[in-house]
């Protein structure tokens, strides 16, 4: 069986193929965390772009944490292949962007040093911005990359394309607290932009299955390839200290402020799909689409949506919440693409955060309760006792939550553990004493009626 490499594109007839000579590009970006996010995301918007002949914008990726990616992609010239489907079929693309990939930091270094290099984008994960130190990190990677990059005075800019609120502001801030070289903050500051950005593609890891019908349709094996949705947003502030790709060719939107297209999505998509993964793996649903074909939990998403979000919620001039709400659970009904439940549930203590606080503050603030999100909260600490209400296992990657874990072991009262995470743990910052009494009654109830019982007397539409 053929692998993929570039000899073989000139062959492919039902495959979207780069349109222009690879080995005419220029490398003007760096990008860090080349996973599979980035590949269906970022870089296929980038494609476009060289595809209508700016050929000034190939990509060195680079891979800090592990050389999985850049040793499956080394042999095939570092392409891959995107599998975009949905219920109605499946489109079928090989970027070509990607010229090479770096696993140490040295050479990451050295190559955004490059003054032809003008963009840096990023994609970490939430729990990478809590990791920034001098060496390890990829904003000490940053840093280091900056303190040379000032001796040949070339600006640059850095575009964050994680799932955070105000996620280039918050790279900007990690990056600066490392500069300790002499006039290197004051020269960050006037010469390196940090945009906000928001992302939205829905791409669950790819499976043995996914590759098996990828060779079954194409006829080739591909070591990495990457399967996602056909939907796909990507929203930039439009602050720039040097030339950019032009990726409105791509589908992207520049705007002044991002800011309410991060909210929106965060609190409707990325809330509700946390949301559907813990009660999901509660009512022993494996994937997404699963937990959204059940009518009661779908309810539920809904009622919480309609009922507790959208009325503290500052959407975008000219969106439709309502729309938006439905097409979100739409995708999520993409069985075409499943999403493991036990994925969208990893990393809750760093996700929840960004996605379910905003609007439980909100509503505190105010005086009023948010039944549905203050039980969806006692849903993730019921998922971290590791079993579903028939019994079985729950198993995700939280490293986060040992520390909730541990308290489990030690807290038969749910009443009890409520509190004990509040006050010995940093996960729930300010909590008021009036909502930790009513999660801790919930999540009691939780325990002891399991998940239907628990969300019926909340339904009320």
């Amino acid at each position: 069986m053929r692998r993929l490499n570039s000899s073989l594109l000139a062959q492919l007839d039902n495959v979207r193929v780069p349109k222009y000579p690879r080995d005419r590009l220029q490398t003007g970006m760096v990008h860090i965390g080349v996973g599979a996010f980035h590949r269906a995301h970022q870089a296929t918007c980038t494609e476009q772009v060289l595809n209508e002949g700016d050929l000034r914008w190939g990509t060195i990726g680079a891979s800090l944490r592990t050389s999985t990616v850049r040793d499956a992609l080394a042999p095939q010239d570092y392409l891959y292949t995107v599998c975009a489907r949905d219920q109605d079929g499946f489109e079928m693309q090989i970027p070509g962007g990607l010229v090479n990939m770096l696993t140490d930091a040295t050479s990451v270094i050295a190559a955004i040093v490059d003054p032809k290099v003008r963009v840096v984008t990023v994609t970490i994960t939430e729990k990478g911005y809590r990791e920034a130190n001098r060496t390890a990190s990829a904003a000490g990677i940053l840093v280091s990359a900056l303190a040379r990059r000032m001796e040949t005075r070339a600006p640059l800019s850095i575009l964050s394309c994680d799932n955070l609120t105000g996620n280039g502001q918050i790279l900007g801030e990690s990056v600066l607290a490392l500069c300790d070289a002499p006039g290197l903050a004051s020269w960050v500051r006037d010469q390196v932009a940090f945009p906000n950005s928001m992302v939205d593609r829905i791409t669950p890891r790819a499976t043995a299955a996914d590759g098996e019908w990828l060779t079954a349709v194409t006829g080739y094996t591909d070591a990495s390839p990457v399967v996602c949705e056909t939907y796909s947003e990507w929203v930039i502030e439009d602050d720039f200290r040097a030339d950019r790709p032009e990726w409105e060719a791509g589908g992207a939107t520049l705007v002044g402020d991002v800011a309410p297209y991060e909210r929106a999505k965060l609190r409707l998509l990325n809330l509700s799909h946390s949301l559907l993964a813990y009660l999901g793996l509660l009512k022993g649903c494996q994937t997404i689409h699963e937990a959204v074909d059940d009518a009661l939990l779908r309810a539920f998403a809904l009622q919480t949506l309609d009922g507790e979000v959208m009325r503290h919620l500052e959407a975008p001039a000219g969106m439709d919440v309502n729309a938006y709400i439905d097409s979100v659970l739409r995708r999520f009904a993409n069985d075409a693409v499943p999403y493991r439940t036990a994925q969208v549930a990893s990393d809750g203590s760093h996700k929840l955060p960004q996605r379910i606080f905003p609007t439980l503050k909100a509503a505190w603030a105010k005086g009023g309760a948010a039944p549905c999100l203050e039980l969806t909260l006692c849903a993730w600490l019921q998922t971290l006792k590791a079993s579903a209400q028939d019994g079985a296992s729950i198993a995700y990657d939280d490293p986060g939550a040992e520390p909730v874990r541990e308290l489990l072991r030690t807290h038969d009262d749910p009443e009890a553990l409520v509190q004990a995470v509040a006050r010995d743990t940093a996960l729930w910052p300010e909590f008021p004493e009036a909502a930790l009494l009513r999660m801790g009654k919930t999540f009691a109830r939780l325990t002891q009626v399991g998940i239907d019982a628990a969300l019926a007397p909340l339904l009320t539409r």
